[in-house]
């Protein structure tokens, strides 16, 4: 692989534990001045769009199928890992968590989410 592609995926890693971490401490900030305890940012969907994100950077810059897959292998993996409703509910996961049950369903997306991620890597 190519060291500009190294480079923008450390600068894109980067840039995304950055903007977590800055809104995790203003969200902090303000829950401390408000003495509040309420929820005010939903962090799952913070990440999700910031891989949402990265793809469309990668795709600009590359133009390349293979630079998808390496952002979009880990969004399955982590939403798959982090047991979230709305990706586990959706309708395209019926028929699998029909046949497998919830866990089985889990397990088969963390493991795609890994082979999309290496099909990527590979096809660079």
């Amino acid at each position: 692989m190519d060291a500009k592609i190294y480079k923008l995926i450390l600068f894109l890693l980067a840039f995304n534990v950055f903007v977590v971490l800055f809104i995790f401490l203003v969200q902090a900030f303000v829950k401390w001045r408000m003495q509040t305890s309420e929820k005010m940012i939903d962090f799952q969907k913070l990440i999700l769009m910031l891989l949402a994100i990265d793809a469309l950077v990668v795709l600009g810059v590359f133009g390349g199928k293979a630079l998808v897959m390496i952002v979009l292998g880990p969004a399955v993996f982590f939403c798959a890992l982090m047991d979230y409703e709305w990706f586990m509910k959706n309708h395209r996961t019926i028929p699998l968590r029909a046949l497998l049950g919830r866990q089985g369903a889990r397990i088969v997306y963390i493991l795609a989410g890994v082979v999309i991620f290496f099909f990527g890597l590979m096809s660079l």
